[in-house]
């Protein structure tokens, strides 16, 4: 839900700058463009700091969810290792297995509490920011969108 608000946020925060630049360029009065400014400055600021508190419950949530899916694996993998043969560990040493245990599993950490929601975060800019430009100038948004095949043909091709 947080990631969700995140991009909404991030979404609305150039709109706020759109209408600021629009209220000093155009002709009102002077006293009401200034405190459309200063209204719009206010939300901004509001903005960024709920962008702020949304990213830090992002991450906190990830983490939370990161490590007790790090401790269930390590549980699981520990009740493996008891129920092996004594065979199993004749050609082990403990150390590797130690290590195993703990490196792979913090590995499923940085997967979960980094790589999905950061994918996550970018997919849903990406749709929102097509909306954005679609309800904007919707032929604007499909002549912004021609190079997209290109640069991933080339992408392809350099990677």
């Amino acid at each position: 839900m947080s990631m969700l608000l995140l991009v909404g946020v991030q979404l609305y925060a150039p709109w706020l700058v759109r209408e600021m630049i629009a209220a000093v360029t155009g002709t009102p009065a002077a006293a009401d463009a200034l405190e459309t400014v200063a209204r719009l400055a206010l939300i901004a600021l509001a903005v960024f700091v709920a962008r702020g508190v949304l990213r830090f419950l992002r991450s906190y949530m990830a983490h939370v969810a990161g490590w007790n899916v790090v401790a269930d694996v390590r549980a699981d993998i520990y009740a493996h290792l008891q129920r092996l043969s004594l065979r199993f560990y004749e050609d082990k040493q403990t150390g590797q297995l130690m290590s195993r245990t703990i490196n792979d599993s913090e590995l499923l950490e940085n997967l979960i509490a980094h790589a999905v929601p950061d994918v996550t975060v970018n997919v849903l800019m990406l749709v929102g920011v097509v909306l954005v430009l679609v309800s904007m100038n919707w032929q604007l948004a499909l002549l912004s969108m021609i190079p997209m095949p290109l640069i991933y043909f080339a992408m392809q091709g350099f990677s």
